[in-house]
């Protein structure tokens, strides 16, 4: 066992070369960011057994524990660097780092075990021990990109969780010869993996493995969503065998949703839906290229500020208005075909006025807690009543909002112009499947090679209507119409049976909507969906499907599943308030503890 003082980022990068991992400062909670970061830990010593398949036994780790303690709060923990597969594609990056605090582990014979003594009060006054502490599963994936090893963060060893650190397989993987191995689903397979070695392993480890918290955002939250989801899901029995993964489940307990990139094969329709009052939008760095893969830059401009009216096709063509409107309408029908409440038009019935209500009530939230919140800008602006001016100066808020007497319940009361106003675009149309391929979950899909495939069976379908019903129309010119038919047939080359099975399968809302023995899952039976209000992406078309899904065909399956807007954050672990995480985590265990 090793002890490690964290004085600094040099002093500890020094040490971890003694002691075979590496370590790096933490951004505290809610520091994934958007691109994956680089992976601070390697396992440093993996276990080996005589036919070279790697130990799915965690007591031969036993003696590679490190004690680390952190100078900045003077906070211990234990750390323990894995591979949490018997046949790992690449060790380097299917492997998890668990972090553990001091009083749930001892030292005994040479090595580190359980203790059965120790235990940490929560700040909720929740008191946890080494077998009945909750695991915090974090993920870094950005874009469904793979997921890297990161530092421990220290609140989580002061609130009493054990935090597992998991790396997997993405799209930005590549193996020795530069070929792309981390394709969809693999990072589901990979994260499932790292939960059934700790299921496996329960009577060894710290922390209760069958109460596993996963914790993500934008990408990272739509893996987590699909972690709770598809738990124990048949379909991945076949891609968990070939690395060799534990004989356990894979089920969780809860779900935290930031902002979740996901249900990828309704996306682009519901993204159209969510941002109709939007009549511009700006475009990334990364986006300007046309669809032959071809450098634009010179000739548009992109980032941030720089926005494009909706319809003016800044990327070539002739397609974005028809086929945005084409999309909405397809997502209205396909709300209403799961029997919630939304009108023909798309902007009335329960399923819509919740979802603004959403953005109400987060106001309402962080008006009424403003003088106790420490994110708002109060050198700006002070006091609830500035910041409420505000909003009426430069986002125009007399024409969207409206407030009680008591100056802090909010209501939005039109929503197109609300999102026109405060919440920007940050996507063309299509939004995920764009026809530069050029978009972050675009770029997911890759063969083998790199090279990037469309894979919107949607976009595919609508676009060859777009062909049909344009043939003899005086809509558009010559030239634009051949541009559509050639971006038609450039979606009909890529998407086929094996893109539309893994849409469907990486779509968690599926494994709750249908009941056919294909989609059986053990769904997690606790859920939070959270996304700030500045966020312009997927993230709450996405949340709000699955939450009413859950609540309308899973209701006898999971204890809840509460959904929030946090105002003035954006894409991102939205909390207005970390301690609301933690009150909500310990909630749920202090009930499941009293049981």
């Amino acid at each position: 066992m090793k002890k490690i003082m964290k004085a600094s980022l040099a002093a500890a990068l020094a040490l971890s070369l003694l002691c075979g991992v590496s370590l790096a400062e933490s951004g505290g909670f809610g520091a994934a960011p958007a691109a994956t970061p680089e992976p601070i830990h390697k396992a440093a010593v993996p276990v080996v057994a005589e036919d070279g398949a790697y130990s799915l036994n965690a007591e031969d780790y036993a003696d590679q524990w490190a004690l680390v303690t952190d100078e900045a709060t003077g906070v211990s923990y234990y750390m323990l660097d894995v591979v949490y597969c018997a046949s790992p594609v690449d060790p380097t990056v299917e492997h998890m780092a668990i972090y553990a605090p001091e009083a749930y582990m001892q030292e005994a014979d040479g090595k580190v075990v359980k203790s059965a003594e120790g235990s940490v009060t929560s700040s909720n006054g929740v008191v946890y021990t080494a077998d009945t502490a909750p695991i915090l599963y974090t993920n870094t994936s950005g874009g469904y990109s793979s997921s890297a090893v990161q530092d421990v963060t220290i609140a989580y060893m002061q609130e009493g969780y054990v935090q597992v650190s998991v790396g997997a397989r993405g799209k930005d993987t590549v193996d020795a010869e530069g070929h792309y191995i981390g394709q969809l689903p693999l990072i589901m397979v990979d994260l499932k993996a790292g939960i059934r070695y700790l299921k496996a392993n329960n009577d060894v480890l710290p922390g209760d493995a069958e109460r596993i918290v996963s914790y993500g955002y934008s990408s990272g939250g739509a893996v987590g969503v699909m972690l709770g989801a598809s738990g124990n899901s048949a379909i991945y029995d076949g891609y968990l065998a070939d690395i060799g993964a534990a004989d356990a489940t894979d089920d969780i307990f809860i779900v935290l949703g930031y902002c979740p990139i996901t249900n990828l094969d309704s996306a682009d329709a519901a993204y159209e839906w969510f941002q109709a009052g939007n009549q511009e939008y700006f475009l990334f760095n990364a986006m300007a290229v046309d669809m032959y893969g071809n450098d634009i830059s010179d000739q548009i401009t992109v980032g941030r500020g720089n926005f494009h009216p909706f319809g003016d096709n800044v990327l070539g063509g002739a397609h974005e208005d028809e086929l945005a409107a084409k999309l909405y309408d397809w997502y209205v029908d396909y709300v209403q075909s799961w029997g919630f409440d939304l009108g023909d038009d798309g902007r009335n019935g329960a399923y819509f006025t919740g979802l603004v209500q959403l953005y109400s009530d987060g106001l309402t939230q962080w008006l009424t807690r403003y003088d106790e919140l420490t994110k708002p800008d109060k050198e700006k602006y002070p006091d609830a009543a500035a910041y409420v001016q505000h909003l009426y100066d430069d986002y125009g808020a007399d024409a969207w909002l409206e407030l009680a007497e008591d100056g802090v319940t909010a209501t939005i009361t039109d929503y197109d112009v609300f999102m026109g106003n405060f919440i920007s675009r940050n996507k063309m149309c299509p939004s995920l499947d764009s026809y530069n391929k050029a978009s972050n979950e675009g770029s997911a899909f890759v063969d083998a090679d790199g090279n990037r495939k469309h894979f919107s069976v949607l976009v595919r379908d609508l676009l060859g209507e777009m062909v049909e019903e344009y043939r003899d129309s005086d809509a558009f010119t010559a030239e634009e119409y051949d541009y559509i038919v050639r971006l038609a047939d450039a979606y009909a080359a890529d998407v086929d049976d094996e893109a539309t099975r893994l849409l469907e399968i990486m779509s968690p809302a599926n494994y709750v909507l249908h009941d056919d023995a294909y989609w059986a899952s053990t769904l997690a039976p606790h859920w939070r969906f959270h996304i700030g209000s500045a966020d312009g992406d997927h993230g709450l078309p996405a949340a709000w499907l699955m939450h009413n899904a859950l609540l309308t065909y899973a209701a006898d399956e999971i204890e809840d599943s509460v959904i929030e807007v946090s105002w003035d954050q954006p894409h991102s672990p939205a909390e207005i308030d970390v301690q609301d995480l933690y009150d909500y985590i310990d909630g749920i265990m202090a009930d499941a503890l009293s049981e």
